[in-house]
């Protein structure tokens, strides 16, 4: 067998494998993506956490909601006696309240009363105070909204940073497989060669020795490769066979995808901070006025003593009461309460500039880095053709004049060096485009 027969085996082992790949279907980033944000529990965490601020905004409009009330009581005080009598004796009798006075027998004596009743109570104006809170529990929804969308950004970021790495993995046990191909078909030749007495036996040595170690380094591969599709899988919350491949698709040269607009963590911090304005808002209006009606209707009842008797009598009673209501001084809504919002706001105010200035010097590092990997795939490329030449004329001098195998295994080992610095340009260059790639 000559060099041109190795290159061709070679050639038939890289194409088998690469229709066998291409016969399962890659798994794809975005699937993933949208794999690790279905029904994701932190997700699911926040959209619960979204449904409770959003019930605070019918809570705050129920302060501007009628009430309605039954009343059932008993009282007992001196005083407030009521006695019947006839003065006409026609049988009207009238009803008077009397009390007795400190020097008279029962001045203390408790008289009972007795009430029952409906009240209606229930603002009419309170000059903006509920609008001002019904603001900011708006607000605060739309922050909570915000808060999580960038746990789904966070998701997907651990996607593709996970994503990457099993590419590498997958790629860098592809460039071992080759390469342990083509030293097993140049063991086997070495091998019919020294039992023909063409070579030394030495040569057979050298070739199983480089057999061994790139069966080593195919044993680290799979593992690796194993480990990162575990770890894929276990952040996208999903089974992957173990048949499973990449999209190498990620590998190949492209233009950067469009810079990525404002991280929702900016936009998170932005709302909150919105929201902690809307509540220093509504503070400012809490000293304002009510404008209330309250409205009784009900029965009351008191013994009731005549000449003759004594007994039960109801009487109708209703009450309507149209008030305005102001606080004068109410510790519970003091000055803290705005000192500790404008504390808050100052934080956020900071936190954001702090992570958008982040934002952006990682925005710029990615195009550095998209910029530089570009440049290295280039010259990786470049590495690769130069030792792809240089392993083919060391098996054709090899073949043809003989010398020493080691010549033929250094030239390979230089190849599969260059094959993996290639590899490393293509992974950073992958890296950086899924670093610039919009979060949907």
């Amino acid at each position: 067998m000559n060099s041109s027969r190795i290159l061709w085996t070679a050639a038939l082992v890289t194409t088998v494998a690469s229709a066998a790949a291409a016969r399962a279907q890659p798994i794809s980033l975005d699937a993933l993506e949208a794999a690790a944000v279905s029904g994701n529990p932190r997700l699911l965490r926040g959209e619960a956490d979204v449904r409770a601020a959003a019930t605070r905004i019918d809570a705050t409009r129920a302060d501007m909601r009628p009430s309605l009330y039954a009343d059932v009581g008993v009282s007992g005080a001196p005083g407030g006696q009521v006695v019947g009598f006839d003065p006409l004796g026609d049988g009207n009798t009238l009803y008077v309240s009397g009390t007795r006075a400190f020097d008279q027998a029962g001045a203390l004596e408790p008289f009972f009363r007795y009430s029952a009743g409906l009240r209606f109570d229930g603002p009419l104006y309170d000059f903006g105070r509920t609008r001002a809170r019904v603001d900011a529990a708006r607000a605060d929804v739309r922050a909570t909204e915000a808060s999580t969308r960038t746990e789904s950004e966070s998701l997907i970021r651990d996607v593709r940073a996970a994503y990457v790495r099993w590419l590498g993995a997958y790629e860098s046990r592809r460039i071992v497989d080759a390469s342990l191909a083509i030293a097993e078909t140049r063991a086997r030749q070495t091998a019919d060669s020294v039992a023909a007495g063409v070579r030394p036996g030495a040569d057979r040595e050298i070739a199983s020795y480089e057999l061994t170690r790139l069966r080593l380094q195919l044993a680290r591969a799979l593992a690796d490769e194993e480990d990162a599709r575990t770890s894929v899988a276990r952040v996208a919350r999903i089974e992957l066979d173990a048949d499973a491949t990449p999209d190498s698709t990620w590998l190949e040269p492209a233009d950067p995808d469009t810079p990525l607009p404002t991280p929702e963590a900016i936009a998170a911090l932005e709302l909150r901070r919105e929201a902690v304005g809307a509540s220093l808002r509504a503070y400012d209006r809490r000293y304002r006025p009510v404008l209330g009606i309250s409205v009784r209707l009900g029965v009351s009842a008191q013994r009731v003593s005549t000449a003759t008797d004594s007994y039960l009598a109801a009487f109708p009673a209703y009450s309507v009461q149209v008030g305005l209501s102001m606080p004068l001084w109410d510790p519970r809504l003091g000055s803290h309460l705005r000192r500790e919002a404008e504390a808050r706001q100052d934080s956020l105010t900071e936190a954001e500039a702090e992570l958008r200035a982040t934002a952006d010097a990682e925005q710029s590092r990615a195009h550095v880095a998209f910029d530089r990997a570009t440049e290295q795939l280039a010259i990786a490329t470049e590495g690769v053709r130069l030792a792809e030449t240089i392993a083919a004329n060391a098996e054709e001098r090899y073949r043809v004049n003989g010398g020493s195998i080691e010549t033929v295994v250094s030239a390979r080992q230089r190849e599969i060096s260059a094959r993996a610095d290639r590899l490393n340009a293509e992974i950073a260059l992958a890296s950086a485009r899924m670093r610039l790639r919009p979060i949907e």
